[in-house]
């Protein structure tokens, strides 16, 4: 990794990697021992500017032909198990503790969904005049209607 304006003491600039990087970390991390958990690195944007980005990863492709499978901009994994037998504790692979999660574009959950709390629904069409009314799923076919 290169960097020609990093500061180490006030952690400000930036660094380059030519060939890409690897984050690996023991002990404790970038945490003080005494807290018991590992972290192996954070990111810390802080400002009075317009907009504050902690973080933008961008994946893309560059080629004129289409040979790429499929491009991942980011992919999670939070593994608890020791020997692919014993699950230990839950596991996370992303937690938003504050804010909006904001999707643009589509959602597609691969598995089960848990939403602990209410869902809303905002700019839902009106149905047959009615102010009030049940999103419903027929059991038999999976299909949402309303009533």
């Amino acid at each position: 990794m290169r960097s020609s304006d990093f500061n180490a003491s006030s952690k400000i600039g930036s660094c380059y990697a030519k060939n890409g990087f690897s984050v690996y970390a023991s002990g404790s991390g970038v945490l003080a021992p005494s807290t018991g958990m590992l972290q192996a690195g954070i990111i810390t944007a802080t400002g009075d500017n317009a907009e504050i980005i902690g973080l933008e990863i961008i994946a893309k492709n560059t080629s004129s032909y289409a040979t790429l499978a499929k491009i991942t901009a980011l992919k999670l994994r939070a593994i608890d198990y020791v020997d692919d037998s014993k699950k230990m504790a839950p596991t996370a692979a992303l937690i938003v503790e504050e804010g909006v999660s904001i999707f643009n574009g589509d959602v597609e959950v691969n598995g089960k969904s848990t939403f602990n709390g209410a869902v809303y629904f905002k700019n839902v069409q009106n149905v047959n005049g009615k102010k009030n009314y049940y999103l419903c799923i027929d059991r038999s076919t999976g299909q949402l209607y309303y009533r």
